[in-house]
């Protein structure tokens, strides 16, 4: 494989590093908001953030950290637990560390 698709291929995974954690941020968001931008302007009221890294949480391109995850869980009504245990999941780098973080009940 030639160097420039192998660098392509790192970069496409680097970037969409958390796709169900940001379809379920999306998907909550859509249902009691229009839209990212009205969201983000009630979020910003209790959280610091930018519009573009919210954005970018919500595209899949970058992880929240914890205490915003907290945040965004209690404004789309999400329960926080879950919501930080699949955080902790899709950052691990393999599937069988992935492994480590199975459903609980």
């Amino acid at each position: 494989m030639p160097f420039w698709q192998k660098a392509t291929k790192q970069y496409d995974s680097m970037t969409k590093k958390n796709p169900l954690l940001a379809k379920i941020l999306r998907e909550s968001r859509e249902k009691k908001y229009k839209n990212a931008l009205t969201f983000h302007k009630d979020l910003k009221k209790k959280y610091s953030i930018n519009y573009v890294h919210y954005t970018r949480i919500e595209s899949g391109e970058r992880f929240p950290d914890p205490l915003l995850l907290v945040e965004l869980s209690k404004l789309l009504d999400l329960d926080t637990r879950r919501l930080l245990h699949l955080w902790a999941r899709e950052q691990m780098p393999s599937d069988e560390t992935k492994n480590y973080f199975e459903e609980f009940r």
